[in-house]
C-alpha cells in the first residue's frame, strides 16, 4: 500500500479511537503507577473495553472502585468501637494502630503486621491525633495523606492536637465523644466528609457543644454502651 494510503489509514483509525478516555486511562496511570503496565500491556484491549463497557473499566481504575475507609487508632477499644460502628454502616474498614513510614505509607494492622498501602485507594481516612509507640503523630500522618490525596478527619480528645492536624492537612477534627456519638447513632452523613467538610466541621462543633446537655442523654448513652462493650472485650 502506498504510504499516503498509509498515513490515511493510520489517521482514520486514530480518529476512531476514544481519545478523552484513552487520555484519562493514561492519566490515571501516571498518577498511579501500579496501573502503568496494564495500561502499557493492553492499550489495544482497554481502547475496546472503554468502548464497551464503561462501568467495568471504572471498578480497574484508581478511584473507580475503593478499599473503604482507612482507621488509625492506637487505642485498642476505641479502634474497636469505630470499626464495629462503621462496618455496621456497610462500610470495609483497613485498621492501623501505628504508621511505620510515611513513603511508601506503610502502617503496623492491628493484629501487628505491616501493610503497605496505596492511600489514594481509600474513601477518606478518620486519624487518631497520638498514637503511643508510632514514629509519626497524627499531624505527620494527615500531611502525608493529604500529599497522597485522601481525605483526613482527625479525631483527638485533646482540642490542641486536633488543632494541629487542621493546621498540618486534616480536612476537619472531631473531639472523640463527638465523632462516636455522631457515628453510632448515624447522624454523621459519612459522604459529606469529602464533598463538604466545612458542613461536618460545623456539626462537630455544634454537637461537642451539646453533649452534655440533658437532650443528648439517649444518644449518648447509645455510644457509651458501645464503647464500653469494647472495654470489656
Amino acid at each position: 500500500m502506498p504510504k499516503d494510503q498509509v498515513d490515511k489509514a493510520s489517521d482514520a483509525v486514530e480518529k476512531a479511537k476514544p481519545q478523552s478516555a484513552v487520555a484519562a486511562l493514561f492519566e490515571d496511570a501516571y498518577e498511579n503507577p501500579g496501573t502503568t503496565a496494564m495500561v502499557v500491556g493492553g492499550a489495544a484491549a482497554t481502547i475496546g473495553l472503554i468502548a464497551a463497557s464503561r462501568g467495568r473499566l471504572a471498578k480497574m481504575l484508581p478511584g473507580g472502585g475503593r478499599d473503604g475507609i482507612l482507621l488509625v487508632e492506637d487505642t485498642p477499644f476505641m479502634g474497636k468501637a469505630f470499626k464495629h460502628v462503621l462496618e455496621e454502616q456497610g462500610e470495609k474498614v483497613t485498621w492501623f494502630t501505628g504508621i511505620k513510614k510515611l513513603q511508601p505509607f506503610t502502617g503496623i494492622t492491628n493484629d501487628g503486621k505491616e501493610l503497605v498501602i496505596q492511600p489514594n485507594k481509600f474513601k477518606f481516612a478518620f486519624v487518631d491525633g497520638e498514637l503511643t509507640g508510632s514514629r509519626h503523630q497524627g499531624e505527620h500522618v494527615v500531611d502525608a495523606l493529604k500529599s497522597s490525596n485522601l481525605t483526613s478527619f482527625g479525631t483527638s480528645t485533646i482540642r490542641d492536637i486536633n488543632l494541629a492536624m487542621r493546621t498540618n492537612g486534616a480536612a476537619l477534627t472531631g473531639e472523640k465523644p463527638a465523632v462516636l456519638t455522631a457515628l453510632v447513632n448515624r447522624t454523621l452523613d459519612l459522604r459529606l466528609v469529602t464533598s463538604a467538610p466545612a458542613k461536618v466541621q460545623l456539626q462537630m462543633d455544634e454537637l461537642m457543644i451539646k453533649l452534655r446537655t440533658p437532650a443528648m442523654d439517649e444518644a449518648r448513652k447509645k455510644a457509651d454502651d458501645v464503647l464500653h462493650k469494647f472495654l470489656l472485650d
